[in-house]
């Protein structure tokens, strides 16, 4: 998404599936950490959650589009069988990677400062011949196609 346009977000679902007769119990998704750019990301289950036999647990992410850049994070819960039940057990923890890229609301601000200017050229410069948010054309290269977009806004981006 572009800066200020409108943030993007994925579901990750957790199903307790259950099984039959006594085998049937409660998961407990417990929040533990998270790593990297997590304060880029809005992530609804930041707690605990109980999810009951034959039920699913959406966790929604989102990617907060007010900054400019290439973002990734990781979120990390654990999960458990029913611990009311004596014997329970911890589960293989659940890690949600998650990875975005914000454009500039106008095509080169890479600085977000709603300017095109030599700060922004210094950012495309330093990615040449590589990949990533400089890419403004999406060849899959910085190059001299990126360069013209980034020169047609030169200055005050539009409001």
């Amino acid at each position: 998404s572009r800066a200020g346009r409108g943030a993007s977000a994925a579901e990750v679902v957790v199903y307790n599936i259950g099984g039959p007769g006594a085998l049937v119990a409660d998961l407990e998704v417990v929040y533990d950490s998270a790593t990297g750019d997590a304060d880029r990301f809005d992530i609804d289950l930041t707690d605990m959650e109980i999810v009951t036999p034959g039920d699913e647990l959406p966790i929604i992410v989102s990617l907060r589009d007010d900054v400019a850049g290439e973002f990734a994070a990781e979120f990390t819960y654990r999960v458990y069988d029913d611990r009311d039940i004596a014997g329970f057990s911890e589960g293989s923890p659940l890690t949600v990677r998650v990875t975005g890229v914000v454009g500039a609301a106008c095509p080169g601000d890479f600085d977000s400062d709603n300017t095109v200017g030599a700060s922004d050229v210094a950012v495309m410069l330093s990615a040449w011949g590589g990949t990533g948010v400089a890419d403004l054309d999406a060849s899959g290269t910085v190059d001299s196609g990126d360069l013209a977009i980034l020169l047609s806004p030169w200055g005050a981006c539009a409001e």
